[in-house]
């Protein structure tokens, strides 16, 4: 007849994601939150839509950043990935260029390379109320959250974040929606972690050059 007096939280978990916490609420997409080397390497399959927006987040991680970065500059730059194998051909092909110097030409971007520091695919962990992921899970216990911030960058009165989405879209309201609370999460985690304050949030959507502050 005993009665295990924990039963409340056992069903708790000790770790979570931030793409974890999405699917709970009905999210079902996948999100591409470890990027280091791409899964899509020597692969020359055809290209769908979410390897796309992976290829395009390889590339904003790992592009030189410069206060000149233009079209041709993109270009050369994933045309010496594809020669390094460290994308395809066929993954070149699949992205426009022109998106990603978009970016840096954009006021965003321009802010983004001359602020004081720039963190990419910046990895992190903290701990959360484990009523942030259901709330049926009590708020005095606490669960360990994982994700990876696409790009935050501190400037002299705050940190600015900024997340990469390559959904095509018709309607922005729909997706400042869909993305809002994982944007919360991702800056509640960097004020924790680097005792500073977020002074804004914005998606950036490649697919039609456009800005959303949060």
């Amino acid at each position: 007849n005993y009665q295990y007096p924990y039963r409340d939280v056992q069903d708790v978990p000790t770790k979570v994601s931030v793409s974890q916490i999405k699917r709970r609420k009905g999210n079902d997409e996948i999100l591409t939150d470890m990027i280091s080397v791409p899964e899509f390497m020597y692969n020359n399959r055809k290209i769908k839509g979410a390897d796309r927006g992976t290829v395009i987040h390889y590339i904003m991680q790992t592009i030189p950043l410069s206060p000149n970065i233009d079209e041709e500059y993109v270009r050369h730059f994933v045309d010496d990935l594809v020669f390094k194998n460290e994308i395809s051909k066929s993954e070149r092909d699949a992205v426009d260029v022109g998106i990603i110097a978009r970016f840096f030409e954009s006021p965003i971007g321009k802010r983004m390379i001359s602020s004081k520091r720039i963190f990419r695919e910046a990895a992190f962990e903290t701990e959360i109320p484990a009523n942030i992921i259901s709330e049926e899970f009590p708020a005095e216990e606490s669960v360990i959250l994982q994700g990876v911030i696409d790009c935050y960058f501190e400037e002299d009165d705050g940190l600015v974040v900024v997340d990469y989405k390559s959904d095509y879209y018709n309607n922005i309201e729909e997706i400042k929606e869909k993305y809002t609370s994982q944007v919360e999460l991702y800056s509640s985690a960097i004020e924790k972690i680097t005792e500073k304050k977020v002074k804004s949030k914005f998606l950036y959507l490649f697919f039609g050059d456009d800005v959303v502050e949060l």
